[in-house]
């Protein structure tokens, strides 16, 4: 008995199977993802962009408490920290 071939894959199945892969992070990919994300931020209004600085903000605080900026705050890209 032949073994039978699988099916070939439709068009619209192979470019879900595409965008489900990713590549690790790196600088590259991270410093385009953060370009992608300023050039977005230029074309919101300022309500918009209060939001997301608002945001980051908060993010970056939770950052620092966890020593994520060295045991000072020292590494913030905020700024400095220590007194």
């Amino acid at each position: 008995m032949p073994s039978k071939k699988p099916p070939k894959p439709r068009p619209e199945q192979t470019e879900a199977k595409k965008a489900s892969t990713y590549s690790p992070a790196n600088a590259s990919t991270v410093t385009n993802i953060l370009r992608r994300y300023a050039d977005w931020l230029d074309n919101q209004d300022a309500e918009c962009n209060s939001a997301h600085a608002a945001s980051l903000n908060e993010y970056l605080n939770g950052l620092l408490s966890q020593d994520a900026f060295g045991t000072e705050g020292q590494c913030d890209p905020r700024g400095d920290h220590r007194d």
